[in-house]
């Protein structure tokens, strides 16, 4: 299976049991920004990544992707985690799963016009869009060291997990 390794707090926020405890008044991306209605349902992605996607997307049509919450820390992580009042949370391992829909080029609004077309207050203006539904976290993270870009996990590797979310879901 495929998966995606993203800093955290950014891969919490696409499961409701992480969003739920982010505060009211923290729901929204930047002073003035537009109010998020729920958990992240878009992965900006500057550069080949997106097109890989597009390219799995074309081959396979909608698939499951795994979210792996990367063990490395890069500046602005804490506080973005302390910004949406997520210090605590698994790291280094996969801790779910969502399905990969569509991918949406980078945006552009001329200065002066609504951005209102964007489909999803989470995607950002100048990168490509993985959008994505169906996000279910795993009860228990499944420890692996992640790598850049999409790569693969064995099945086997989460295949406990996957049997849980799929036994949720029916």
């Amino acid at each position: 299976m495929k998966a995606l390794s993203i800093h955290t707090p950014w891969a919490w926020l696409f499961f409701e049991r992480h969003w739920q405890h982010v505060p009211e008044d923290r729901r929204y991306m930047d002073e003035g920004g537009p109010q998020l209605r729920g958990p992240k349902d878009v992965e900006n992605r500057y550069g080949s990544l997106a097109q890989a996607v597009r390219n799995l997307l074309k081959e396979k049509g909608p698939f499951p992707l795994l979210i792996h919450a990367s063990k490395t820390r890069r500046p602005g992580d804490d506080d973005a985690a302390r910004w949406f009042g997520l210090q605590h949370g698994p790291r280094g391992a996969v801790i779910g799963v969502v399905e990969v829909y569509e991918v949406r080029s980078r945006l552009w609004t001329p200065p002066g016009k609504s951005d209102e077309h964007r489909f999803s207050p989470w995607h950002m203006r100048m990168a490509d869009g993985i959008y994505v539904r169906n996000a279910s976290a795993f009860i228990y993270p499944v420890e692996l060291r992640g790598m850049q870009g999409l790569f693969n996990v064995p099945r086997d590797v989460v295949a406990g997990e996957l049997t849980k979310v799929q036994e949720a879901r029916t």
